[in-house]
């Protein structure tokens, strides 16, 4: 972008100074598209400025979120795996829970 700004300033100033030294038709005619030409490109300039800023912001948004999802799976890998070890590997606490489910359904029929 500042390459493209600084050959903005170079074709300005010899195109001010070509104007200088013409006709004064020329002159002005050269002065008006000069001014316009550094409008538009003012303008694009600002715009893609803006439009920069937003991908850049999105970009960090996106980055935020990819993090977010590899925690949450982390997490629920390492969940999953605390409750696969919790129910498969503690044979007393799948005795207790046999027996809750007993003693529930001895309840139900008093």
């Amino acid at each position: 972008m500042n390459e493209i700004s600084g050959r903005m300033e170079e074709v300005t100033e010899l195109a001010t100074d070509w104007a200088q030294n013409s006709d004064p038709s020329s002159s002005q005619r050269l002065t008006n598209e000069i001014t316009s030409l550094s409008e538009r490109f003012g303008s694009v300039s600002t715009r893609l400025m803006k439009k920069e800023k937003e991908l850049e912001d999105i970009l960090v948004k996106w980055q935020r979120f990819e993090s977010s999802c590899a925690d949450m799976q982390a997490w629920i890998e390492s969940q999953t795996a605390v409750l696969n070890e919790s129910v498969t590997g503690d044979v007393s606490l799948t005795l207790q829970l046999q027996q809750l489910a007993t003693c529930q359904v001895k309840t139900q029929y008093k």
